[in-house]
Formats: structure tokens, C-alpha cells, sequence
């Protein structure tokens, strides 16, 4: 009966066993080599993602950065600019004591299509860069600095009183004057700038009178009034309070053709830096 089992019935049991073990290590190979391949595929891809992550980030940072200068550029700040005015008008629609606002600084490079006809253009672009690294040291880390377009910069200033766009601008003027724009100390004439700067709420009892756009008009065209007063400075307009009758465009047309007259408005306060002789000029009233 041994010699029975020992011939015909262990046999094929230790032959099932054999294969039964066999199948299970192979099982657990696969599975080792399935988990292997898995843990693989997972690591591609998170790095497919991340490349893809990178890839979006360079593509939204490329669409609000001037290729130029590496600035901030016009989209950003349309956008930016619609938010920071929201923010400023919940905080004085809460009635905070001296809530804060934002000045507004737009800086034109004087004479700049000249130097660009004179030099050529691969130096008013180098001349645009030094610019913009001028700008970025002059101001603050939590402000904003943009190619508004061609030579025409604007900075963003945010949460600062209403008299502190004059400081910003006399900042960068006295920057400008220390670093120079231009790249050749052969050049016979310094390049300057001009800035015009207003603040946003325009009115301080009545925070609505004047969107965002309008307060940005305003420190533009008052560009054009500090390079009437002789380049090389800036000129700042802001409300002092808003009465009923106060009418924008009208605001607009005297700035335009009769900037002197600003002054006449006891509703207005003009100030702006001493004009155009190349010294650091005080923020002084016009009247």
C-alpha cells in the first residue's frame, strides 16, 4: 500500500503543489512587475503634469509681461487695476478712519522719439530697459510697475495717502537724474521724464465720483501739463471735495486747454514739482 501511494498518489499531489506553487510566486512576480510598471507610469506622470503646470505658468505670466523691459504690461494692470479699485472702495464703503487708496503715476521719457531718430532704435531700446530697472528701484516692493505702451510707464502704488504720489514721483525723478537713461556718457543731452499723478478715490468725501479710468486720464494728461511746465518734473492733480455740480469732462477740458485755471476750483488741489531746471523740486500747491 506504501509502495502504492509512494508511486501513483504523491506524484501528481507533488506535482500539483509544485505548480501551485509555482503559479503563486509567478503571480506575485506579475503583481511585483505590475506595481513596478504602475509606480513608472504614475511618476511620468506627475512629471507630465508639473511640465504642463510650468508650461501654463510661463504661457499666463508671459501674457502680462512686456517681452521688452520684463515689466508688468497694459493687460495686467486693466485687469489688476479693476480689483485694486473694488478693494479701496469696500474699504471706505466701511467708513474706516483715513482708509487708504492708491496713487496712480503715468511717465512718459521726454523727447524720447527724438533720441530714437537720432540713435536709432536698438539703443532706445536699451534705453527703455535701464528705464524700467530705474523705475523698479525707485519704488516700493508692493508696488506696481508697467510698459504702459511705446515710452509711457505707469506705477501702481497701494495703500498710500493722497499726498505720497508727489514722493513717488520726486523719488523717481532723483533716480533718474543719479543713474542716467542713457547707456554713453558721450551723449550730449540726459534724457529726462515727465509724470503726471492723480489718486484713487479722486475725492476723499465721495469715493465713487471718479472710476478707475477716469482717475488714470487725469494723471495722464497731467503728463502733458508737467512737460508744458518745462519737462523733467511732474504734475499732481486730486480732488479736495465733490459737489453736485461737478462734471467730469469739463474737469478733462480744462486740464486739456487751461491747465493754469485748475487752481481757480477750490474743489481741486494741484501740486507739482519745481519745473524743469534738473533740481529736486518740493511738492508745492500751483495757487
Amino acid at each position: 500500500m506504501t509502495n502504492f501511494y509512494l508511486m501513483y498518489v504523491m506524484p501528481p499531489l507533488l506535482g500539483i503543489a509544485i505548480g501551485t506553487i509555482w503559479g503563486l510566486a509567478g503571480r506575485e512576480r506579475l503583481r511585483a512587475r505590475l506595481a513596478t510598471l504602475f509606480e513608472d507610469r504614475l511618476a511620468e506622470a506627475r512629471a507630465e503634469n508639473e511640465n504642463l503646470l510650468e508650461a501654463n505658468r510661463r504661457l499666463a505670466e508671459e501674457a502680462i509681461t512686456d517681452p521688452l523691459t520684463g515689466l508688468l504690461n497694459r493687460r495686467f494692470l486693466t485687469a489688476h487695476l479693476a480689483r485694486e479699485a473694488a478693494r479701496i472702495l469696500r474699504l471706505h464703503g466701511s467708513r474706516r478712519a483715513q482708509a487708504p487708496g492708491n496713487a496712480l503715476l503715468v511717465i512718459d521719457i521726454d523727447d524720447f522719439k527724438k533720441f530714437n531718430d537720432r540713435y536709432g532704435h536698438v539703443r532706445g531700446d536699451r534705453a527703455l530697459v535701464r528705464f524700467a530697472e530705474i523705475l523698479k528701484t525707485a519704488v516700493r516692493d508692493s508696488d506696481y510697475v508697467v510698459r504702459w505702451g511705446g515710452e509711457e510707464f505707469v506705477v501702481l502704488a497701494t495703500d498710500v495717502g493722497a499726498e505720497d504720489g508727489g514722493i513717488i514721483a520726486e523719488r523717481i525723478l532723483a533716480q533718474v537724474r543719479e543713474r542716467g537713461i542713457l547707456d554713453e556718457p558721450g551723449d550730449e543731452k540726459p534724457a529726462t521724464c515727465s509724470i503726471g499723478v492723480s489718486h484713487f478715490p479722486f475725492f476723499p468725501d465721495r469715493a465713487r465720483a471718479l472710476d478707475w479710468q477716469q482717475v488714470l486720464q487725469v494723471a495722464d494728461l497731467c503728463v502733458y501739463a508737467a512737460k508744458r511746465n518745462g519737462k523733467n518734473g511732474w504734475v499732481s492733480l486730486r480732488g479736495r471735495h465733490c459737489n453736485p455740480d461737478f462734471r467730469f469732462q469739463e474737469l478733462l477740458d480744462t486740464l486739456c486747454n487751461a491747465p493754469d485755471d485748475l487752481h481757480l476750483d477750490n474743489r481741486l488741489l494741484v501740486t507739482r514739482s519745481t519745473a524743469g531746471d534738473g533740481r529736486t523740486g518740493a511738492s508745492t500747491g500751483v495757487n
